[in-house]
């Protein structure tokens, strides 16, 4: 059996188990986190935790595959950049920016890509370390 499961209840039959500990609502508005860029303090709004699925399609983005001779799948090379764009993509609920005109600046895969190379990292880093710390805090228990 998996490590986090069991056949007893850890805490008791009366425990309540609500829907934002355990899911990711589209609705939540995030965290506000800031990230300094060109000497300036940035504020983002990232997603609280990630779900099942920023995981897997952040996976898909980064693995490159090729087919064999015989027709099978080989993954021949793991983008980690495509993985940490597809984290900021998907976990950036809000930020600042706008065009000179005063329209939104959207965050999709092209914006991120703009985005000035090492603010960009800096927020995948801060994405990728958020949730790290969540997850070890849970697995602390």
């Amino acid at each position: 059996m998996a490590d986090n499961i069991t056949d007893f209840p850890a805490q008791g039959d009366n425990e309540t188990f609500y829907y934002d500990d355990f899911f990711v609502p589209e609705d939540d508005p995030g965290e506000k986190v800031y990230i300094e860029m060109d000497g300036r303090q940035v504020p983002f709004w990232i997603k609280r935790k990630l779900s099942m699925g920023d995981r897997e399609a952040a996976k898909r983005a980064s693995v490159k595959k090729r087919f064999k001779s015989n027709g099978q799948v080989e993954i021949s090379d793991i983008d980690e950049g495509e993985f940490a764009l597809e984290l900021v993509v998907r976990c950036v609920k809000k930020w600042p920016f706008k065009y000179r005109d005063g329209r939104p600046v959207p965050i999709n895969r092209n914006t991120v890509r703009e985005m000035v190379g090492d603010a960009a990292d800096a927020l995948s880093l801060l994405i990728l370390d958020r949730l790290k710390k969540k997850d070890d805090a849970k697995k602390a228990f």
